[in-house]
């Protein structure tokens, strides 16, 4: 029986970003659930981050949904204006979710390779 109460809750939180991916990017009005993919992602500090993709096109963005009480010390306006000008970004639905582009064909690069980089990138 837990186990069915995990996946009940894991399916209705799919919804929930799907329907927030909807709401945010208009090339996906009127989209049912079923043409989406969710995936996890890491390397949020304070968030939780979610892929979310279009499967006939293939298009993703990430679903990003805020840590608990970190607009304390975190000014989300300022985030989502620094952001929205390296990344598309949906914008905001609620005031927990953001949705912007995602990178495909990107990596993240380990601590040695942003040595490298930072006198170049500054």
């Amino acid at each position: 029986a837990n186990d069915s109460v995990s996946t009940w809750k894991q399916g209705h939180k799919e919804k929930k970003l799907i329907e927030a991916a909807v709401v945010a990017v208009p090339d996906f009005a009127g989209e049912k659930h079923e043409a989406f993919t969710v995936q996890g992602l890491t390397g949020g500090l304070t968030n939780q981050l979610y892929l979310v993709r279009h499967m006939p096109t293939e298009h993703a963005v990430v679903v990003r949904v805020y840590g608990k009480k970190t607009s304390k010390f975190i000014s989300r306006e300022s985030e989502q204006f620094w952001q929205s000008v390296f990344l598309k970004t949906h914008g905001r639905v609620g005031d927990k979710i953001l949705v912007y582009e995602f990178l495909d064909d990107y990596r993240v690069l380990d601590s040695k390779e942003l040595l490298k980089w930072q006198v170049p990138i500054a």
